[in-house]
């Protein structure tokens, strides 16, 4: 729900996560079925004006990354914080070309289509068949808001994100090599 007058909001949503590649090799053991999992979020920002606006969310997602022979399936889990920058194309556009609109609902208008980036950190938790491991990560993430508000504080989002997290795996103490996993999640929800 956005505050009437600053242009504040609250973000909740949730949807399914797939990997699409993990460890640097695309994932073609596995089905599009058994890649997917869980992603849900929660954040809050604000809208400067009707075209740009910064958030802050936090997320959380599991999904399988491997699999060992038949039916053993490995998840992860990431934990983590965001801060994006949306920039709303359409009405970027409208503004441009000299569009009239209804602006009664103050900084946010009654749809939008915003790009999305910014850097996302946090951690990982890799289940292997031979145990477990983690590391923190800094990554980035980009997508697409479809917005369209239903009521003067409320909206419905649907987001599709891309993010890319890089990490180190370990050796005992001796980092043997450096991995990217790359995610994709789909998720809506109410702004």
């Amino acid at each position: 729900a956005e505050s009437e007058s600053k242009g504040y909001f609250v973000s909740l949503m949730g949807g399914a996560q797939t990997i699409f590649n993990s460890g640097n090799v695309w994932k073609a053991d596995m089905t599009m079925r058994e890649r997917f999992g869980t992603h849900v979020s929660v954040g809050g920002g604000r809208w400067f004006n009707d075209i740009f606006a910064l958030r802050l969310s936090a997320s959380y997602s599991r999904n399988n990354w491997i699999k060992y022979g038949a039916d053993n399936l490995k998840s992860t889990r990431y934990s983590s914080l965001r801060l994006e920058g949306m920039l709303d194309i359409f009405n970027l556009c409208r503004r441009i070309y000299g569009s009239n609109y209804d602006d009664s609902y103050g900084s946010v208008p009654f749809f939008g289509l915003s790009l999305l980036a910014g850097p996302e950190m946090g951690h990982m938790l890799k289940h292997k068949n031979t145990g477990a491991f983690s590391d923190h990560y800094v990554g980035a993430v980009g997508g697409l808001q479809a917005r369209f508000r239903v009521h003067k504080l409320v909206s419905v989002l649907a987001e599709p994100r891309v993010t890319v997290i890089p990490y180190s795996i370990y050796t005992g103490t001796a980092r043997s090599g450096n991995r990217i996993d790359g995610l994709m999640s789909f998720n809506a929800g109410l702004e």
